[in-house]
C-alpha cells in the first residue's frame, strides 16, 4: 500500500470538506474549501476567503499562477503579487445574466490564459480577459473539462463539445447502456475514458463509444463513481461514493484500494487531482489525504490489530517474516491485498528473527526456533532473545542475547543447536551485540552501559568481561548503542559518537562529527549495508549515508508523516534493493530502485515577506515592488516565511542573512519555516534558504537604506560642510599661526628686550656695586685723608708751637725770620677752611650733590650738622669723627642728638642708615 499522508482539518484550520483541487505552475496546492481556499506550500496552510465568506466549490489555475474559484453567486479569480498574501478580483459585476446571483458554480475548466469557462447546474459562463458571457443555459450540466485542447461539457442530455463559440453534441453520447456521462478522462493516446453514472466505463475514439469491461469497472458498478482522474500514462484514480478510493492500472485492474482500512481516512471522496509529480491528492468529506504514488515507501498498517507491535523482521523465500507481540507471520512480497498470514500457529510474544543460511530463526517468549523448509523445529527453551548474531570469524556459530543472558549455538550436521550458555557472576541481559576485529563481544546491556566480553577458545566460557559507562567517557544519559565503523566498534547516542582510545576511555569521534555533521548525534545506527549507514534521529526522522568510493559522502533525509519506528527496536533489513522498516503499528518498505522526486532542481519557496511599519506586518510590495526593494530606514525589520512544494517528506530548512554579522552563517536545520529578523542596519542583505533534501538554495535581495541623515546627497551636505569647515579652520588656523608668528615674534622681542633691560639692570647693579664699593672706598679713603689731615694740622701746629717756643726761647739766638717763614708755611697748610672746602670738594665727588638733596630736604642744618651729616654717611664711627670734629666722642654724641631732633627722626630710625638712604 502506498504510503497515505493525511491532514485533518486541525492541520490546515478550516472545514472538513474540500471540494476541488489544483495546483499552481509554482508547485503550490490549493483546495476548495468549505470556509474558503486553502493554500499549502509543503510547510504551512493558509487560508483565503470570499468577500461574503461563501463556500467554494471548485478551484483551476493557469499557467500564469492566476487561481480561479467559483462558488455561490460567485466567480473571480485570486493573483498573489511577488512575496505577498492573495488577492481576489472578482467577475462578479461583470456577469449581467439575471440568475447569476441565484447559481452556484461547481466546476472550472482552463482553456488558456485569461479564456476560462466556468460551470453551475444550469449554465455555462464563458470568460476571456475579464469579459463574461453567457453560453449556454436550459440544460443539466454536471461538469466541464478542457481535454487535449477540447472543452468537453457533461450534461444529463448527453456529452457536448464546445467548439467554433457553439456547443455540439457528442454522437452516441446520450444513452450508454442506461446511464449518463458522470466523468471524462483522458485515457491513452487520443482516446478518452468515459465513466457513467451507473459505473459502466466506455472508450471514445472521438467517433464512438466502446464498452471498456475490466476490473475496475466491476467495482465501479456495485459502488458508483463520483470523480475519475488519471494520475499518469498507467495509472487512474476513480472516487466512489462510500467505498473510498480505487486506483487501477491502464487495463482497469485494480492495483490499490483506498479507505478507512487500507489509511484513507474517509469513504467519502469529493475530489480528486494528480500533482506535478504524479501523487495523488483526494479531497474528502473529513480533510484531506495525498497518496504517494511516487514515494520510494509503502506501508502496511495493522488496523485491526492482527500482528500488534512488530519487533523485527526479515524476507525468507519470497515472503515477509514479522516478529510480532502476537505472533510470527508472514506475508508474500507479491500479495497487493495486505493478507497476513500466521506461521505455524505461533501466538506467543516473538521478539526476534533471522535469516542463516537456509534457515529462519526466531525467539519466542517460550524458546529459540528454526524453521526450515517448512517445517518448525525449536532448538532450545531459552527465549526473549532480543538479538540473534552470527560470529563473524566462525559462521558455525551464533551468539543469542536474550533477557536471561548469552547463548551460544552450533551448527552441527545442518542444524542448529545449543553449544554453551555462557555463565557470568553478572546479570548479562543483552539487547544488542557485535563483535570487533579481536573476536571480543561488545554487548548492550539493558540497563547498565556497554559490556566488552573475551570468550575461551572453544566459545563455552566467559574468559573476562569489562564493562564501560559514564566513568568511561561515555553519556550519562540516553539509551547507548553499538555499531562499527572501518571494522572497529563505535558506540552512539544521541550525544555523539564515541570511539574506545587508549586506557579504555571512549571519547567523541571528532573526524566523524567532521564527516557527518548534524547526523553525528544520531541516537541510533545501523551499519550492517555497507557501504551505507541507516540513522534514527531523535525527531523520528531517518536518515541514510552512502560512502563513496571517492571518498566523499551522500546523505539522504526521511521524514514521513505518521512514521515511527519502534523505540528501541529500531530493526532496518535489506532484501536485494528493497529495505524494511518496523514500525509502531505495522511496517514500511523502502523502494531504492525509484526515483525520489525531490529532484536536485527543487528549492525552497519564499512564499511572504512582510515589513514592520507602525507595529502592524504588511507585505513588502506596498513599500517597493522592485526584483530588489528598497526599504526606508525605518523599515528595517522583516518578517520571511517559506516552504516546499515537496509533499512526500517533513523536510528541514536552513537560513542566513548574507550582509549581516548576526545572520551570515548558515543556521541549525529545523523544521521553522518563518524567521523575523527586526532592526537591520543600512546596507544590502541577501536571505538565502535552502532544505536538508537537495541543499537547493533560493535567494532575495533586498536594501535597507540609510536614515535621511546618511543618505547620498546629506553625506554630500556633509562633505561640503566638513570641506567648508575645514576651509575655514585651516584658515582660522593660518591666522592664529599668523597671530602667534607674530605674538611669538614681539614676545620674543620683549623677551629680548626685557633680557636687554634685565641684563643692564644687572648692568648697572654691577655698576652700582661697584659704585658703591667705590663709594665706600673712596669715604673710606676720604676718611683716611680727612683724618691724615687732621692729624697733618696737629702735627704741624705741634710743630708750629714748637717753633714759637723755640723763638721764644731761643732769645733771638735763632733767626726769627727764618722760623716765621716756616710758621708762615705752616699756617699755609693748615688753614680750615681750605682743607674744608678740600674735603667738601671730595665728598661731593664720591656722595654725589648730597648737602643739596640734605639742605633741599632740610633747609635748617648748620654748616656743622652738615659736616656730621657726611661723616655719618661714610659711616664713620663716634670715636673716628671726634678728631675730625676736634671735639670728644662726648660732643659728637650731643651733635647727634642734636642732628636727629632737626631731621625729626624716630627714636627707632637708625642715623646712619637713613644717611645711607639720601
Amino acid at each position: 500500500m502506498p504510503k497515505i499522508q493525511h491532514y485533518s482539518r486541525a492541520d490546515y484550520n478550516a472545514y472538513n470538506q474540500n471540494w476541488s483541487i489544483a495546483q499552481a505552475p509554482d508547485g503550490i496546492m490549493y483546495f476548495a474549501n468549505s470556509k474558503g481556499l486553502l493554500a499549502y506550500n509543503g510547510s504551512e496552510w493558509q487560508l483565503y476567503e470570499l468577500p461574503m465568506k461563501q463556500v467554494i466549490r471548485t478551484v483551476a489555475t493557469d499557467n500564469e499562477g492566476r487561481i480561479y474559484t467559483g462558488g455561490y453567486a460567485e466567480i473571480g479569480y485570486w493573483e498573489k503579487p511577488r512575496y505577498g498574501k492573495l488577492s481576489y478580483h472578482s467577475y462578479g459585476d461583470n456577469i449581467s445574466y439575471s440568475k447569476f446571483k441565484q447559481e452556484e458554480i461547481w466546476n472550472i475548466a482552463v482553456i488558456g490564459n485569461e479564456e476560462i469557462i466556468f460551470q453551475s447546474l444550469t449554465t455555462i459562463y464563458y470568460s476571456k480577459k475579464g469579459a463574461i458571457k453567457v453560453l449556454s443555459t436550459g440544460h443539466s450540466f454536471t461538469n466541464v473539462k478542457v481535454i487535449n485542447g477540447k472543452v468537453f461539457i457533461l450534461s444529463d442530455e448527453g456529452l457536448y463539445e464546445y467548439k467554433n463559440n457553439i456547443l455540439a453534441l457528442v454522437a452516441g453520447s446520450i444513452s450508454l447502456n442506461g446511464g449518463q456521462i458522470a466523468e471524462l478522462i483522458p485515457y491513452a493516446f487520443d482516446q478518452l475514458l468515459a465513466i457513467t453514472s451507473g459505473g459502466n466505463t466506455f472508450i471514445y475514439n472521438h467517433k464512438q463509444f466502446k464498452a471498456f469491461e475490466s476490473e475496475a469497472e466491476s467495482f465501479l458498478r456495485d459502488n458508483g463513481v463520483t470523480k475519475a482522474l488519471r494520475i499518469d500514462e498507467n495509472k487512474f484514480a476513480f472516487s466512489t461514493f462510500s467505498k473510498g478510493v480505487i486506483i487501477t492500472d491502464g487495463f482497469g485492474r485494480i492495483i490499490h484500494k483506498l479507505n478507512l482500512n487500507t489509511g484513507l481516512a474517509s469513504n467519502t471522496a469529493l475530489s480528486l487531482f494528480s500533482d506535478q509529480h504524479s501523487d495523488l491528492w483526494i479531497g474528502l468529506e473529513g480533510g484531506i489525504s495525498n497518496v504517494l504514488l511516487q514515494s520510494p515507501f509503502t506501508q502496511f498498517k495493522d488496523r485491526d490489530g492482527q500482528m500488534g507491535v512488530v519487533y523485527s523482521a526479515g524476507v525468507y523465500h519470497g515472503a515477509i517474516y514479522l516478529a510480532t507481540s502476537h505472533g510470527l507471520f508472514s506475508k508474500t512480497l507479491t500479495d497487493r491485498t495486505g493478507t497476513l498470514v500466521r506461521v505455524h500457529g505461533i501466538a506467543d510474544p516473538v521478539t526476534s528473527l533471522e535469516i542463516f543460511d537456509e534457515a529462519l530463526l526466531f525467539s519466542s517468549t517460550t524458546g529459540m526456533y528454526e524453521v526450515k523448509d517448512n517445517t518448525l523445529r525449536k532448538i532450545s527453551d531459552v527465549g526473549v532473545a532480543w538479538v540473534i548474531k552470527r560470529f563473524n570469524q566462525n559462521p558455525d556459530y551464533f551468539i543469542q542475547g536474550s533477557y536471561y543472558g548469552l547463548v551460544i549455538y552450533k551448527k552441527q550436521q545442518g542444524k542448529w543447536r545449543i553449544h554453551a550458555k555462557l555463565h557470568s557472576n553478572e546479570w548479562l541481559p543483552a539487547r544488542d551485540l557485535d563483535f570487533d576485529k579481536q573476536g571480543n563481544i561488545w554487548m548492550k546491556h539493558l540497563y547498565h552501559g556497554i559490556y566488552k566480553i573475551t570468550l575461551s577458545a572453544d566459545k563455552r566460557s566467559i574468559i573476562k568481561t569489562k564493562q564501560f559507562n559514564a566513568d568511561s567517557g561515555l553519556p550519562k544519559t540516553g539509551k547507548l548503542n553499538i555499531f562499527k565503523y572501518n571494522n572497529d566498534v563505535r558506540v552512539s547516542n544521541s550525544s555523539g559518537i564515541y570511539k574506545l582510545v587508549r586506557n579504555d576511555r571512549f571519547v567523541p569521534d571528532v573526524a566523524l562529527k567532521k564527516i557527518l555533521g548534524p547526523y553525528f548525534y544520531a541516537k541510533r545506527i545501523i551499519s550492517t549495508f555497507q557501504p551505507e549507514w541507516w540513522m534514527i534521529m531523535d525527531d523520528n526522522s531517518i536518515a541514510r549515508v552512502k560512502w563513496l568510493k571517492n571518498g566523499k559522502t551522500e546523505f539522504e533525509r526521511f521524514k514521513q508523516r505518521n512514521f515511527y519506528l519502534l523505540n528501541d527496536y529500531e530493526h532496518i533489513r535489506r532484501y536485494i534493493t528493497t529495505y524494511l522498516f518496523c514500525t509502531e503499528d505495522g511496517f514500511s518498505l523502502f523502494d531504492d530502485n525509484m526515483v525520489a522526486k525531490a529532484n536536485s532542481e527543487t528549492a525552497p519557496l519564499i512564499n511572504e515577506i512582510n515589513v514592520l511599519q507602525n507595529s502592524i506586518y504588511e507585505p513588502i510590495g506596498k513599500y517597493d515592488t522592485a526584483v530588489r526593494p528598497r526599504l526606508a530606514y525605518n523599515q528595517n525589520s522583516i518578517s520571511v516565511s517559506w516552504g516546499m512544494p515537496l509533499f512526500d517528506s517533513q523536510k528541514l530548512y536552513s537560513y542566513r542573512v548574507v550582509g549581516t554579522p548576526e545572520y551570515k552563517d548558515w543556521s541549525t536545520w529545523s523544521p521553522d519555516f518563518k524567521k523575523q529578523f527586526d532592526n537591520l542596519s543600512s546596507g544590502k542583505y541577501t536571505f538565502q534558504v535552502r532544505s536538508d533534501l537537495n541543499r537547493q538554495i533560493t535567494s532575495f535581495e533586498f536594501e535597507i537604506l540609510p536614515p535621511w541623515y546618511l543618505t547620498f546627497w546629506a553625506k554630500i551636505y556633509y562633505v561640503v560642510v566638513f570641506l567648508s569647515l575645514g576651509i575655514f579652520l585651516y584658515r582660522t588656523h593660518r591666522k592664529k599661526l599668523a597671530e602667534q608668528k607674530k605674538q611669538f615674534e614681539i614676545d620674543a622681542e620683549r623677551r629680548m628686550r626685557q633680557e636687554r633691560i634685565n641684563h643692564e639692570h644687572l648692568l648697572m647693579q654691577v655698576e652700582q656695586q661697584k659704585l658703591a664699593q667705590q663709594v665706600e672706598m673712596n669715604s673710606r679713603h676720604l676718611a683716611n685723608s680727612s683724618l691724615n689731615l687732621v692729624k697733618k694740622n696737629e702735627f704741624l701746629n705741634r710743630i708750629k708751637t714748637s717753633l714759637n717756643n723755640m723763638k721764644e726761647e731761643s732769645g733771638g739766638s735763632v733767626p726769627t725770620d727764618k722760623i716765621n717763614r716756616v710758621i708762615k708755611m705752616i699756617n699755609t697748610h693748615t688753614s680750615k677752611d681750605k682743607d674744608m672746602q678740600l674735603f667738601d670738594e671730595s665728598f661731593e665727588r664720591v656722595h654725589n650733590s648730597f648737602f643739596n638733596r640734605l639742605l633741599q630736604a632740610y633747609p635748617d642744618l648748620a654748616p656743622q650738622d652738615l659736616k656730621l651729616a657726611a661723616y655719618l654717611k661714610m659711616n664713620l664711627s663716634t670715636k673716628e669723627i671726634a678728631p675730625l670734629l676736634q671735639i670728644s666722642p662726648r660732643g659728637v654724641e650731643i651733635k647727634r642728638y642734636r642732628l636727629r631732633k632737626r631731621l625729626k627722626l624716630n627714636s627707632d630710625q637708625n642715623l646712619i642708615e637713613f644717611m645711607m638712604t639720601i
